[in-house]
């Protein structure tokens, strides 16, 4: 049975996934690798090539001095589906195995470790930029220890996901307001997911809340997408 072909959202979604790699025309996705020399570009090439013969899914590869650049999307379909997202994931690991290791690690503390340590992982989470650690992240602004919820809500704008944008827009009116303000921040740097949510804020009935959405919009300062 084919694999189905995916709709916008669902490439969107798994696209903030991934790093080095771009979404071109919702028909294919180009991954570009860098390394200091040739003998490192040429044993990743063959770490992806294993990754093609496991899956059977196999890419166009490009290799040259340093530099690795990869093809792919589902030739039966003329497009994007699940198994070419997971294909660049599983290069991604390929490539930066000792990631998927910190990812695993700091997800597992902002569960259980002591509120020091879950401070620290909610802020290093936002630098690792692995989406995998949102539902964490969102379950953690509504946490007792404030300065978990204002990590938290600053790490959810470094993750390039649209899931994060209604938590944020609702702590647009919170008491706290060094949370209030990096809800904002993020939700700054969500740019496009953001605006119709902040549009909508514009309206509400809470001073704060209309307040700080009519900043953020204007820090966007994206006059086609608000139009």
């Amino acid at each position: 049975m084919l694999p189905e072909l995916l709709n916008q959202e669902e490439i969107d979604k798994l696209a903030s996934q991934l790093e080095n790699w771009k979404v071109i025309e919702n028909h294919h996705l180009v991954g570009v690798y860098q390394f200091v020399n040739f003998a490192e570009a040429l044993e990743f090439t063959r770490r992806v090539g294993e990754v093609a013969e496991d899956l059977q899914h196999h890419p166009e590869i490009d290799l040259g001095w340093g530099r690795v650049e990869i093809t792919i999307f589902t030739h039966d379909r003329d497009g994007l589906t699940e198994l070419d997202f997971r294909f660049a994931a599983r290069v991604q690991k390929a490539f930066s195995p000792e990631k998927e290791d910190e990812v695993a690690k700091f997800m597992s503390l902002l569960e259980d470790g002591d509120p020091l340590e879950k401070r620290e992982a909610a802020r290093k989470l936002g630098g690792l930029k692995d989406s995998r650690a949102v539902p964490l992240l969102i379950k953690a602004l509504s946490s007792d220890d404030a300065a978990l919820s204002r990590r938290a809500a600053r790490s959810l704008g470094r993750l390039n996901d649209r899931r994060a944008v209604d938590p944020l827009i609702d702590l647009l009116k919170n008491e706290d307001d060094l949370l209030r303000q990096y809800a904002r921040d993020s939700l700054v740097e969500l740019d496009e997911f953001s605006i119709p949510a902040l549009l909508k804020a514009v309206k509400s009935s809470d001073k704060r809340k209309r307040k700080l959405a009519v900043g953020a919009l204007l820090e966007i300062r994206d006059d086609e997408k608000l139009q």
